[in-house]
């Protein structure tokens, strides 16, 4: 209601805005010489000075003119009211929510959607990879609103779990995504997310171990189903930070990835009779309740497969309390508060953009009807995502597909969609080229749909829609051995570009990134193609800026084994031959003798020397599409995406 009557003063209601921002602190005393308080800057806006900011400040608040216009005082309808008291409950959408709501207040509510239990801290100063340094600095660049609520969320103490009564609705204070074991914390009035990862299955019971799914056998993270096994958790906070404070040496700006706040061990797990500490909740037949006798089937077969898998195999020990220590040596769970996370994955928003998207979300996924007014807020609610401002179209909802296809239509929403997707490109292009020039891959696992969003936020006093890289517990970066591994790299390489660009093969189909993309913002040819050429053209140029940066910076060189640093370009010295030599000329044998002399005179092993000839053999195929990688001048920035 605030936001409402605040969007009747005009710009130059200078002494109106003035005493507004008084009662809410966003200026220490009243005066119209006098600019806000600079804490806004944190907030996203680009300017104190009382004028500009409250041109900014309309235009935030202007993001759901669409409701507020429907407001009319006694001409208001009744759907207009729904729309209005729909609004009221998305207290992150509420731009002035951050300056009334107490942080204690948001916290209490946060534990009213969620169940609790006692946790242990897991130090980040203990992990790898400047852990500890970036989640410092991370909270140190949030709002102050925002990390008032992380130091709550961060509590040692606490292990968050997911309630029966947590709702799964978009924007949501606490929403349990669909289809996912997380929560996400929305603060109110805030474009910043957290996740809490992992917290339990909604259909008991809560934390279980399973070996199959469907009959087949679930991949060795996956045996602890509501949980996550502890060491991936530590990596992915170590790998995460690494990349990050690359990123920022090299680019002078953040990366598009998630930062992990704080990990903590679950001690133990809330059941229907009280809090039970973890070895009893697995051993226990009265704590786990029901499906205990084939949740410890699984376990013996998860320990079996696990002593298979590892080159350690834990000791044997006897009784039921023996197996669950086994097991726990192998996958206790821990959990992690995470920043800089979106809900928005690019697999679900496909879905619910689609023909089936009300029935997936309302029907199959809250498992309640719908109205179309309701699938209409639905709609609003993903293109506001998606396109930052977003005017709705002068149509009615009659269906999903003719709604969306005539909010596509609108040309300021056109406009936005193609903007938005060019801008993505580059981003991905200078995410994956930074991560390429540090002989870095994830085998997909950072690129894949499920683990990539997008997000709106407000920055530099406007919305803007980013994207953001998520689910980091494969990624490796730097060198820290003394030698390079051409396979490894080269396989998680193509793995990446597999789920970047897509494959489609007669063993394999995936569906890159680069495609959810465009279906997403429902691009046509010409922009797709330009697209391609700009996630080509920002990767090329992040690598050789990278390359060059390390050369030159001890700071980057630090992330190398010394041995590798002078070496560290003689892969693209190989590859930049093979594309002039063999790719144009096809002329493999004496390409192959120069490369072994070549290598052998740089004091390579001869068993070195053959694994970078026949991983390059081996790879031949697909190499061309890395091509304006290492040799800019004989590769096609427009060539199609991979497709074998």
């Amino acid at each position: 209601m605030l936001e409402n009557h605040t969007l009747k003063l005009q710009s130059n209601d200078l002494e109106e805005f003035d005493t507004l921002y008084v009662a809410l602190g966003l200026k220490d005393r009243p005066g119209l010489a006098d600019p806000v308080n600079p804490l806004v800057l944190q907030e996203g806006y680009s300017t104190t000075e009382l004028r500009a900011f409250i041109d900014e400040f309309r235009q935030r608040l202007l993001r759901l003119q669409r409701v507020h216009e429907a407001i009319q005082g006694s001409q208001t309808t009744a759907r207009g009211l729904r729309q209005f008291l729909h609004q009221a409950q998305r207290p992150c959408q509420l731009s002035l929510a951050r300056y009334l709501f107490p942080v204690q207040d948001v916290m209490q509510r946060i534990g009213e959607q969620l169940q609790r239990s006692r946790g242990v801290p897991e130090p980040l100063s203990g992990a790898p990879f400047y852990a500890a340094n970036e989640a410092a600095q991370t909270m140190a660049h949030l709002p102050g609103y925002e990390a008032a609520i992380a130091r709550q969320l961060c509590r040692p103490s606490d292990i968050y779990w997911v309630a029966p009564h947590t709702q799964a609705t978009l924007h949501a204070l606490v929403e349990s995504p669909l289809t996912t074991v997380v929560l996400t914390i929305k603060a109110p009035g805030s474009d910043v997310e957290f996740e809490l990862k992992r917290t339990g299955m909604r259909t008991p019971p809560l934390l279980n171990v399973i070996y199959t799914r469907a009959g087949e056998r679930v991949p060795p993270a996956h045996r602890l189903q509501g949980g996550h096994m502890g060491t991936l958790l530590t990596w992915e906070a170590s790998a995460a930070a690494h990349l990050a404070r690359f990123y920022r040496l090299v680019h002078g700006c953040e990366a598009p990835v998630s930062r992990t706040l704080a990990v903590n061990s679950v001690y133990a797990v809330p059941t229907a009779h009280g809090e039970a500490h973890l070895l009893d909740y697995l051993t226990d037949p009265d704590h786990f309740g029901a499906g205990f006798d084939a949740m410890r089937q699984a376990m013996a077969e998860s320990i079996a497969a696990f002593d298979q898998e590892r080159s350690e195999v834990s000791p044997e020990m006897p009784g039921a309390l023996g197996r669950t220590v086994q097991f726990l040596s192998y996958a206790a769970p821990k959990q992690s508060i995470l920043v800089h996370t979106t809900s928005f994955r690019l697999d679900r928003l496909v879905l619910y953009l689609s023909p089936e998207g009300p029935s997936a979300y309302f029907e199959k996924g809250l498992h309640t009807a719908y109205s179309a007014d309701d699938a209409q807020r639905f709609a609003d609610e993903l293109l506001d995502e998606m396109l930052g401002v977003y005017t709705p179209p002068g149509t009615g909802y009659r269906d999903h597909a003719q709604y969306l296809h005539d909010a596509f239509a609108v040309p300021a929403n056109r406009a936005r969609a193609d903007r938005h997707y060019q801008a993505i490109m580059r981003h991905i292009g200078q995410f994956w080229g930074t991560l390429l020039a540090a002989r870095g891959y994830s085998e997909g696992e950072s690129f894949v749909a499920r683990n990539v969003g997008l997000k709106s936020v407000w920055e530099q006093g406007e919305w803007r829609v980013k994207i953001r890289f998520m689910d980091h517990d494969n990624l490796r970066i730097g060198i820290r051995e003394d030698t390079f591994d051409p396979k490894l790299v080269l396989s998680g390489t193509m793995m990446d570009a597999c789920y970047i660009f897509g494959l489609d093969n007669e063993e394999h189909t995936i569906k890159g990134e680069v495609a959810f993309l465009q279906e997403i913002y429902r691009i046509r040819p010409e922009a797709a193609q330009h697209g391609h050429a700009t996630l080509i053209q920002a990767a090329a140029e992040a690598y050789r800026s990278t390359q060059t940066a390390i050369a030159q910076r001890p700071q980057l060189q630090q992330f190398f084994h010394p041995a590798v640093l002078p070496r560290l370009r003689d892969w693209d010295t190989l590859l930049d031959t093979y594309f002039k030599r063999v790719q144009q000329d096809a002329d493999w044998p004496a390409w192959e003798a120069d490369t072994r002399q070549w290598l052998a005179a740089n004091h390579y092993a001869p068993a070195h020397i053959d694994e970078h000839i026949e991983i390059i053999n081996r790879q031949a195929m697909r190499l061309p599409y890395l091509a304006f990688l290492y040799s800019p001048e004989g590769s096609d920035i427009n060539r199609p995406p991979p497709s074998e």
